[in-house]
């Protein structure tokens, strides 16, 4: 593995695990090949969303079944799985890392039993520094939800007191700007007619001539400025890319939008941050509707 750099990286697997057709098994393993063949030279942090086990001990199955297609550990310890059961959510969540990151032993965090929020921090060592890694999936039915679940989610963050790099299915579109001041992410659904679907992502009004607008909704986008998230994607000028809404597996909402966010919870962390990538190779559709997101850092920029 190349020193001094690591890949951080977030995908939502859709419904991982949940069918056990031969058509699904084919395409858990091809999804763990893609992993296991991505940038093989780099160590690597991964995290999920979408797993669907229906009790701890499944979801803790299929992060190792998961882990094992793609090369990968999922283990803290013998007796700790880097995953998250949440039995009012149907997306569990997990954390993957490849040989030679070590996972440190009591550092997994998740919400308090009852709570309604659905993320994972798991801290590691690597190349000597030590970082944390953290995953949410906000929900794509509770647009007025939202806000207060990113600033929990980024106070959660901090508790650690680590640069952290977080990877979450955001269900909503960003606030953030480019430097000439316009949303980095358009609006997917204004210039369309409106449909029921819209209700969870747009705020509906009308205009003071009575005309009907559906502007899509930026709380939630604004909630994680505010609450100090780096979004990677327009802090690096990234070139904009779709993550998400990709027949056939999407539903309602087939618009192309950027709703798997790469974040950091300090300017630090970000200044490490190097790259970013969406990996939209030309059969990924086939493995589910949102596209591999990766991060290169570079390690050495925390040292300094």
């Amino acid at each position: 593995m190349t020193p001094g750099r690591l890949l951080f990286g977030s995908w939502n697997l859709y419904e991982f695990g949940r069918e056990s057709t031969p058509e699904a098994l084919a395409r858990y393993q091809a999804i763990g090949e893609r992993i296991r063949g991505y940038r093989p030279d780099l160590p690597m942090i991964l995290v999920v969303q979408e797993l669907s086990g229906e009790s701890e001990v499944e979801t803790a199955t299929q992060t190792w079944t998961l882990a094992r297609m793609a090369g990968m550990e999922c283990g803290i310890t013998h007796s700790v799985t880097a995953c998250s059961y949440h039995p009012a959510r149907w997306s569990k969540l997990g954390v993957l890392w490849r040989p030679g990151i070590r996972a440190l032993p009591g550092s997994k965090r998740v919400p308090r039993p009852g709570d309604r929020d659905d993320w994972l921090f798991v801290a590691f060592e690597c190349g000597g520094v030590r970082l944390q890694a953290g995953v949410a999936h906000f929900p794509p039915f509770d647009r007025e939800s939202r806000p207060s679940m990113v600033r929990r989610f980024a106070g959660a963050s901090r508790l650690a007191g680590l640069p952290t790099w977080l990877g979450f299915d955001f269900n909503a579109t960003s606030a953030a700007r480019t430097r000439f001041g316009r949303f980095y992410d358009p609006d997917p659904f204004q210039a369309r007619p409106w449909q029921p679907a819209y209700a969870d992502q747009c705020a509906r009004r009308r205009t003071l001539y009575r005309r009907r607008m559906h502007p899509v909704d930026r709380s939630a986008g604004q909630a994680l400025i505010d609450a100090g998230l780096r979004d990677i994607a327009p802090a690096l000028r990234a070139p904009w890319r779709p993550t998400a809404g990709f027949p056939p597996f999407a539903g309602d909402l087939r618009e192309p939008r950027r709703l798997d966010i790469l974040a950091t919870n300090s300017a630090a962390a970000l200044a490490a941050t190097v790259g970013y990538h969406v990996d939209d190779f030309p059969s990924s559709n086939l493995l589910s509707d949102h596209r591999l997101t990766v991060a290169e850092i570079d390690l050495a920029l925390l040292t300094t």
